[in-house]
């Protein structure tokens, strides 16, 4: 009778070739030495077969014994067949850890002898160390957490030591007693206690920040979330209770809030604008000033007020707080309905718990007056300091005004007592400047353009009704100049009109406070500047420097030349005295092919190497872009011609300006005085207007090296 299929057996082979495949195996002879490994067990290991065929068990299984005797007596039970299955650590080839479990079986010859030992291998590597994540992961939650479990009607079953611990209970004084039965004071919001406990059981996750009381009477605060659990053959089965100290979190939170009550009072009650920003920089709290000085900015950026400028603002302001938390500036803002006012602009970080910026504070404070006053006060002071012409200094107030209001040109004019009107200073396009250069009104244009202003209010005009003449009106409106805002320069001492300050912009602004305050501020310091003046005819005295170098021109030379001559204008006695004429050869075609700053260096370094030369009394000067003029002082013939010597060997030095090279030649022209040869006419040729007192006095002998 045949057996049905179902019921027949796999075959030898087959069923080995299946375990081959799931359990690594090593046969062992009596003695412990590895005869065999199957492929799975040198898959699991990373050894070949030929690295451990001959060692010994101990030698690659060396964690499955604590000591010498202890591995004795466990191969003794082996060969007597009375191990059961293990887990144990083994180290692979590389050295990394494998978990398996680990069992052994004999084989004994026909006469009963022990043949052979199998040790079987099953991986389970990758449960054994999610086992043992899952553990401490459990173990750390326990550690940070206070846990019970509650039976379904409410009463303790088990809690752990961190709630023994923080409420000063022992677990006997819980176990089988109610929540509430041993925590009266325990609410539960507005709801009785039974009601909240029916719907967690029905269902409902319960979590809330529950205040309890230890055994000694103190509160704390836990944040708590009850959880049902479930068994597959009870259904629910328990209820859990998770929760977290969070007493300290909530004191700091609460004297947080306490002091940022009285910063926000104190801040209410400043003067200054106070702004706090989120991390996004958008304004999220603005005190009482801020809204009355700036208007409302809720929801967007403070740095939105700066305008054109707020790019330049946000990249230093990052720079700064990145490198020590605080950024302080002075910047020309725009409030919500457009007025200018300038502030000084504290910003801070306010740093969270973990030093992580939270919020940005802006301290805002209106500086405008005292700075506009600072800034063209001290530009208008340092030009009357140092002497230099009316022009001058009114052309650098007005650059100083145009950096303040960047969308304005500004125009100064002057009125002579002969009512005619002309250009003081004036910003903007060359082509404006050459068109103000020529402007020039008879008196009857003036009176007409100053009549009625000789109050101290500022007028705003349209370009047409302005005082300018047409060819100027048309370079302002291609400019896009169209309106104008015009107040009266008044004399300080007779009150009368000397004349007009005029701020050209695109577009009528209206009585903007900003811009009266420039005007009217800039319009005083004109007239004190203009009063120092005893005439008008003064404006078109000659300059003394020649703009670059800051050397002596032509007409300090000759003054300088007619002091020295002048004790002996009449009587040829002995005081000598040499002129040395430098020209500098292809200096112009130099210059040329520098660059501005470039050419201003070697200027300036050219004048550093003749000042070492000189001595103080003598005057060196610059009449055109390559001669220089040297005035020698109670000089002899020889003295002079070693100067030149000397001159002529310094200057021909290479020059590096920016690592640039540069050198050129020099020729230099000597002109004595008093002298016996004639040599008038070559010293008028050298030096021009420069030595035309010396001409007159005494006769000159030249020499050119």
């Amino acid at each position: 009778m045949t057996e049905p299929p179902s019921l027949t057996r796999v075959s030898p082979e087959k069923f080995g070739a299946s375990l081959d495949s799931f359990v690594g195996l090593i046969e062992l002879d009596p003695s412990g030495a590895i005869v065999y490994a199957n492929p799975r067990y040198l898959e699991i290991t990373g050894y070949t077969l030929s690295e451990i065929r001959g060692k010994h068990h101990l030698e690659i299984c060396a964690d499955e014994r604590s000591s010498a005797e202890e591995y004795k007596k466990f191969w003794e039970k082996i060969k007597r067949g009375e191990t059961s299955p293990l887990l144990v650590r083994r180290p692979r080839k590389d050295g990394s850890s494998l978990w398996v479990e680990s069992s052994f079986c004999t084989l004994q010859s026909s006469t009963g002898e022990l043949e052979r030992i199998l040790n079987f291998c099953i991986d389970v590597t990758r449960h054994v160390e999610n086992a043992r994540m899952e553990k401490s992961v459990l173990e750390a939650f326990h550690s940070v957490t206070l846990i019970a479990e509650y039976s379904l009607e409410g009463k303790f079953i088990r809690v752990n030591e961190n709630f023994l611990d923080l409420l000063g209970v022992q677990e006997k004084d819980l176990l089988g007693k109610g929540l509430i039965a041993v925590f009266p004071s325990l609410e539960f919001g507005a709801q009785p206690f039974k009601e909240v406990w029916a719907e967690i059981c029905a269902g409902q996750n319960y979590y809330q920040c529950m205040q309890w009381q230890t055994a000694d009477g103190i509160p704390v605060w836990l944040e708590t979330i009850f959880i049902r659990v479930f068994s597959p053959q009870e259904g629910l089965k328990k209820i859990i209770q998770i929760s977290m100290d969070v007493s300290a979190r909530l004191k700091e939170e609460q004297k947080n809030g306490t002091m940022l009550q009285r910063l926000l009072l104190v801040m209410d009650k400043t003067h200054n604008a106070v702004v706090m920003t989120d991390p996004s920089s958008n304004i999220i709290y603005t005190n009482t000033s801020f809204e009355r000085s700036f208007g409302d900015f809720l929801g967007r950026s403070p740095t939105s007020m700066l305008g054109a400028g707020e790019n330049e603002f946000l990249r230093k302001a990052r720079q700064a707080m990145n490198r020590s938390g605080t950024y302080l500036c002075e910047e020309v803002v725009h409030t919500a309905n457009g007025r200018r006012i300038w502030v000084s602009w504290l910003m801070s970080a306010a740093l969270n718990n973990l030093g992580k910026r939270e919020y940005n504070i802006h301290v805002i404070r209106d500086i405008t007056n005292h700075k506009l006053q600072e800034r063209l006060l001290e530009s208008a002071l340092e030009g009357l300091t140092r002497n230099n012409p009316t022009e001058s200094i009114l052309q650098r107030l007005c650059q100083e005004a145009e950096r303040i209001f960047w969308d304005t040109r500004i125009t100064v004019l002057g009125i002579d007592p002969l009512q005619h009107v002309y250009k003081f200073a004036a910003t903007g396009a060359p082509e404006l400047q050459k068109k103000l250069q020529k402007v020039s009104m008879s008196s009857e244009g003036a009176s007409c353009a100053l009549a009625g202003n000789n109050d101290d209010a500022a007028l705003e005009k349209t370009l047409e009704s302005s005082c300018y003449p047409s060819s100027v009106k048309s370079a302002l409106a291609d400019l896009g100049l169209r309106v104008c805002l015009e107040k009266s320069i008044l004399s300080p001492v007779t009150g009368k009109v000397t004349g007009l300050i005029a701020f050209h912009y695109p577009e009528a602004y209206g009585q903007d406070p900003f811009l009266l305050l420039i005007i009217t501020m800039m319009a005083r310091i004109c007239a004190i500047i203009l009063e120092r003046e005893p005439s008008r005819g003064i404006r078109n005295r000659p300059d003394y420097t020649k703009p670059l170098g800051d050397l002596p021109n032509r007409n300090l030379l000759t003054v300088y030349v007619e002091k020295l001559l002048a004790p002996t204008a009449h009587s040829f006695t002995n005081c000598p005295m040499a002129v040395l004429h430098l020209n500098i050869d292809r200096f112009q075609l130099i210059m040329g092919t520098l660059e501005h700053k470039m050419g201003e260096e070697l200027l300036r370094t050219i004048a550093r190497r003749v000042q070492k030369l000189k001595n103080p009394e003598d005057l060196l000067g610059r009449i055109s872009a390559d001669e220089f003029i040297l005035v020698l002082h109670n000089c002899t013939a020889a003295r002079a011609k070693e100067i030149a010597e000397h001159m002529r060997e310094s200057l021909t030095k290479n020059y590096s300006i920016k690592g640039m090279d540069i050198s050129f030649s020099v020729r230099i022209g000597i002109s004595l005085y008093p002298v016996t040869s004639n040599a008038k006419d070559r010293c008028k040729m050298i030096c021009n207007n420069i030595l035309l007192f010396i001409n007159k006095c005494g006769i000159l002998r030249q020499q050119t090296l």
